[in-house]
């Protein structure tokens, strides 16, 4: 198995050490997020924490939830929390700024 290292931009944006090296699984969501794309009715599937980790950093809008979802997503890759606490953060955050994308 490789290593990972905590997202960089994440590292920037909480108090986490850029050195945090874990061991690399894909920490897959189920069922996945579907957020909004800039294209108008097209919708991004996220399917995993390391996803969810590149989409949070796109967002320009940073609610109290967006935050919340950056720390556990971290904990989640660190191994600290599970795919699962991640997936319902991540829905939260994207339900709050309005990225979350209708069923």
């Amino acid at each position: 198995m490789g290593w990972t290292e905590i997202p960089e931009a994440f590292t920037k944006l909480t108090n986490y050490p850029t050195s945090i090296r874990v061991p690399m699984a894909i920490l897959w969501f189920s069922p996945p997020v579907y957020v909004k794309t800039e294209q108008k009715g097209f919708r991004y599937g996220v399917h995993h924490v390391h996803s969810a980790a590149e989409e949070l950093v796109l967002w320009t809008k940073r609610g109290p939830r967006w935050q919340e979802a950056v720390h556990v997503c971290v904990d989640a890759i660190s191994g600290k929390l599970s795919p699962k606490q991640a997936r319902h953060a991540f829905e939260q955050a994207a339900e709050e700024e309005g990225m979350l994308f209708p069923d």
